[in-house]
C-alpha cells in the first residue's frame, strides 16, 4: 500500500473510535435514567449520600433522626437544628446539601455538583463538543485553502521527493511537474513576481520565487 493513502485509513479509524465513545458515553447516561426511573429508592443512587442516625452529613453536624412533631433533627455538640419535613436544603458551616428523602433511622441527601440531572450535564458535553468540533473544521478549511488535504506534510513530503517514481513523458525526473504528477496532481506552474529594489534610483528589478 502507498504511504500517502495510511494516514487516511488512520484518520478513519481515529473518527470510528470517537464515534464509539461518544454512542456509548449517550448510552451510558441513558441507561442511568432508566435504572434510576426503575428504581427510584434514594439509597440506590450511586450519586447520593446515605446516613443514620449519629452520623455525619456535613462537618461536625450530624444527623440525629425525627423528633416527636416530625422535624428533622441536626445537632453539633449541643447546637440543635429543626427543619420541616419539606425542606430540600440543610447549609451549616458555609456549605449546603440537597435533601433528597429521610426515614426516621436515615437519611439521604446529594452534593450539588452529584444533583444536577445527567441530561444537562450530557447537554453541556454536547455544547463543548460542538464548538470545539466547528473551531477544528474552520482551522482546517483556513490552513488547507479550500483543498482536502490527503496526509500530513512529513508523508507528503517524503512521497514527493522519492526517486522510485518513473518521470512522465516528456517531464525531466527533476523537474518540479514529475514530482506532481507521479502523485496523480496536474503540473504546476512557478510563478514569479518582480521585486522592485529598495535602493532609491535602481530600475532594475529581480525575479523572486513566491514559496
Amino acid at each position: 500500500m502507498p504511504k500517502r493513502f495510511v494516514f487516511l485509513s488512520s484518520k478513519r479509524r481515529f473518527d470510528r473510535l470517537r464515534w464509539v465513545a461518544i454512542s456509548l458515553l449517550i448510552g451510558g447516561v441513558v441507561l442511568f435514567e432508566v435504572y434510576r426511573w426503575w428504581v427510584p429508592y434514594a439509597s440506590w443512587n450511586p450519586l447520593w449520600n446515605q446516613v443514620t442516625v449519629g452520623q455525619s452529613v456535613i462537618g461536625p453536624w450530624n444527623y440525629g433522626g425525627l423528633n416527636e412533631q416530625g422535624y428533622l433533627r441536626f445537632y453539633s455538640g449541643f447546637q440543635v437544628v429543626l427543619l420541616p419535613p419539606t425542606a430540600k436544603l440543610f447549609d451549616a458551616n458555609g456549605h449546603f446539601v440537597i435533601l433528597e428523602g429521610h426515614t426516621p433511622g436515615s437519611l439521604t441527601y446529594a452534593r450539588p455538583i452529584a444533583d444536577i440531572p445527567p441530561g444537562w450535564l450530557l447537554l453541556g458535553l454536547c455544547g463543548v463538543g460542538m464548538g470545539g468540533f466547528l473551531w477544528v473544521t474552520r482551522s482546517r478549511r483556513r490552513h488547507s485553502g479550500g483543498f482536502q488535504v490527503v496526509g500530513n506534510k512529513s508523508t507528503l513530503h517524503k512521497v514527493q521527493f522519492r526517486k522510485d517514481f518513473p518521470p512522465s513523458a516528456g517531464v525531466s525526473e527533476e523537474s518540479p511537474q514529475a514530482s506532481t504528477q507521479s502523485l496523480g496532481w496536474p503540473g504546476r506552474r512557478r510563478r514569479f513576481r518582480a521585486v522592485r529594489n529598495p535602493q532609491p534610483g535602481h530600475k532594475e528589478a529581480s525575479n523572486r520565487f513566491r514559496e
